[in-house]
């Protein structure tokens, strides 16, 4: 018999509250910047181009690119961004949870190892991210010499650990709760 919704105290809600509305922040954020840069790369191309350029950090020999190649580059430099998106929004469906009492049950187990996978998956689909916009600029500035650049950093390294330890406390949760409901439907 799975674990019912339990009353929660209100210092438990609260937190929840915030932890939820931070979530929502964080999507928000993501959302408001994206719209951004999609409305700069279709209205505003040399400011797009400029900051395209200024977020990779590295010179290359082209100083502007079609509309075409903007969109091919934002997403790129987004596709990371999804990855977030879903840890941000499974975080905000566990603290929903919590608010509604359900903290110790398989859902909160599932969304809690949910976050910490999508957490460990942000550093190499990151790494990946930079290497195939690093190779397509190259690739648009001199088709000939394509140039390829593999990095991992310290963040990387801290998100790969993090999310791995999320995982593992959300397998002890999921197992705490399946013992718990068996010994409950035992007794």
């Amino acid at each position: 018999m799975p674990q019912a919704s339990q009353a929660v105290p209100d210092r438990i809600k609260t937190i929840a509250f915030f932890a939820q509305m931070a979530a929502l922040a964080g999507l928000l954020i993501v959302a408001i910047y994206f719209s951004w840069l999609i409305y700069q790369a279709m209205v505003n191309g040399e400011l797009a181009d400029r900051f395209l350029l200024d977020q990779m950090e590295q010179e290359f020999a082209v100083s502007s690119f079609t509309i075409g190649q903007r969109m091919v580059i934002i997403a790129l430099f987004f596709l990371h961004e999804l990855f977030g998106i879903v840890a941000l929004y499974a975080a905000f469906r566990l603290f929903s949870g919590y608010r509604r009492g359900e903290i110790f049950t398989l859902q909160a187990a599932r969304q809690l190892r949910l976050v910490g996978w999508f957490l460990v998956l942000l550093a190499p689909v990151s790494t990946l991210m930079e290497t195939a916009i690093i190779a397509y600029l190259t690739a648009i500035a001199n088709p000939a010499s394509v140039k390829f650049d593999v990095s991992l950093s310290d963040g990387d390294v801290y998100a790969i650990v993090f999310g791995l330890l999320i995982v593992v406390v959300g397998h002890i949760m999921y197992e705490a709760v399946q013992l718990s409901d068996e010994n409950r439907a035992f007794v």
